[in-house]
């Protein structure tokens, strides 16, 4: 069995998009060069146009502004379709690799967790997705360049500037706390979520016996405690996610009404203009807006922490062989079965203790006993499905622990103690193996 290392599958998905990441940021610089034309604009019309009378200034800059938003539009466009592509990108290699690792786990591995917790992990790629190309991305390319606004903001407006700085460390506050609690809030939300699922996949997998013995209203307790608890978590964490939130909101407007005084008692002054103030504020708000969606969006950062919490746990899984270690061809069918002893827990009686068999080829051996006995433990022991935890059991003498396990089910037929029919119809099901069977190998099969 392999265990690979902790986020190793990350880099490799990563790797090749990261020349459409440099292309993002690159054009994310001159998206928010573009974004100064307008501020500058309403700067040059308060201060110079107005004041002057200036006509033909006025029509150069409509000129230019259009010019300048002409741009941005397509820079936008062209952004938007890049990450729109890396998306595509990490939900073909991501989904692929998932599926691969899933089938490749032990039976004991994917019956330890129920059906829903393996069904989660399929909705984390999303939420990686979403990350690296989606609002998250954007705003992560965006936030850098509030350093330039600063810069701008000081050099037509130095009077009020240090209001607008004296409010990023609140947003950063703010960020950061309401990452530091919605975390554990998403966590716990989930996990609720998972385990009411986990029963409907329960009923729903019994509904025979379900509907048989009329246990609706058994379940419906459990079902009811379970779907509170859900929404209990999910309340809380939408109240919480909402109050941090507004206080965002209620910041950035104390912020412009602020900006606004103390800029007004600058014009009084005669140390500022009204243009001046008018694009000050323009250029807060593209300040302001970055971190007050920092704010909105730490509960995304947070949820792509623990998706790829789940996923680095499940990418460093064990999965079975997938090399044999010997070449043997179609074995005879000699099995051969020494000191079997194998426990579903530690601390529990082991369900098989010191078996000892021999099963000849050509022979037909019955193996009988009471419900919970063991029969259906050792089939799937003698498949290779299970891991014994002492002794050994061998095919044609070499270990089956050597084998993969398409060899081994092209070597045994199985017939498990519940079968299922999968989609499609009774010949997609008897081919399911070799969908590439005729039909008169279908007939024979059946």
């Amino acid at each position: 069995m392999v265990t690979p290392r902790p986020k190793a599958w990350l880099g490799p998905l990563l790797a090749p998009l990261r020349p459409a990441f440099r292309e993002v940021v690159s054009m994310s610089l001159f998206i928010n060069i573009l974004a100064l034309a307008l501020p500058i604009f309403i700067l040059q019309v308060y201060d110079r146009v107005v004041f002057y009378q200036g006509l033909a200034t006025l029509e150069a800059l409509i000129a230019g502004v259009a010019i300048a938003i002409s741009f941005d539009f397509i820079l936008r466009q062209a952004r938007a379709r890049l990450l729109q592509r890396a998306a595509v990108r990490i939900d073909a290699r991501l989904g692929e690799a998932l599926f691969d690792k899933l089938i490749s786990l032990p039976l004991r591995v994917l019956e330890s967790r129920p059906t829903s917790y393996w069904q989660v992990l399929f909705r984390d790629v999303d939420t990686v997705r979403n990350t690296y190309c989606g609002s998250t991305a954007v705003l992560a390319a965006d936030l850098p360049f509030v350093a330039l606004f600063l810069v701008i903001i000081f050099v037509v407006a130095e009077p009020i500037a240090w209001v607008i700085v004296s409010a990023v460390p609140i947003f950063l506050l703010l960020a950061w706390r309401s990452g530091h609690v919605l975390q554990k809030l998403t966590g716990d939300e989930r996990e609720s979520g998972i385990d009411r699922d986990a029963l409907v996949a329960e009923i729903l997998a019994g509904r025979g016996t379900v509907k048989a013995l009329a246990l609706g209203d058994s379940y419906r307790p459990r079902w009811e405690r379970r779907h509170a608890a859900a929404i209990e978590k999910a309340y809380s964490r939408g109240g919480t996610g909402g109050s941090y939130l507004n206080a965002g909101l209620v910041v950035t407007a104390l912020t412009t009404v602020a900006v606004t005084g103390f800029g007004a008692v600058a014009i009084i002054d005669g140390t500022l203009t009204i243009g001046a103030l008018i694009a000050t504020n323009m250029l807060g708000n593209r300040i302001i807006s970055p971190f007050n969606q920092l704010v909105g969006a730490w509960r995304h950062f947070a949820q792509y922490k623990q998706a790829l919490g789940r996923l680095d746990e499940m990418f460093s899984l064990p999965g079975e062989r997938a090399d044999s270690a010997i070449a043997l061809a179609r074995p005879k069918g000699e099995i051969a079965i020494e000191g079997l002893v194998y426990a579903y827990d530690e601390g529990r009686p082991p369900a098989i203790d010191g078996l000892k068999l021999q099963i000849k080829p050509g022979g037909m051996v019955g193996v009988v006993g009471h419900n919970g006995s063991g029969k259906t433990t050792l089939m799937k022991l003698i498949q290779g499905l299970y891991p014994p935890d002492s002794g050994r059991i061998t095919l044609d003498g070499a270990d089956v622990d050597q084998f993969t396990r398409r060899e081994m089910a092209g070597w045994m037929g199985y017939v498990p103690q519940d079968s299922a029919l999968f989609a499609g119809t009774i010949r997609d099901n008897i081919a399911i193996a070799h969908p590439e069977a005729s039909d008169d190998e279908v007939i024979a099969a059946a």
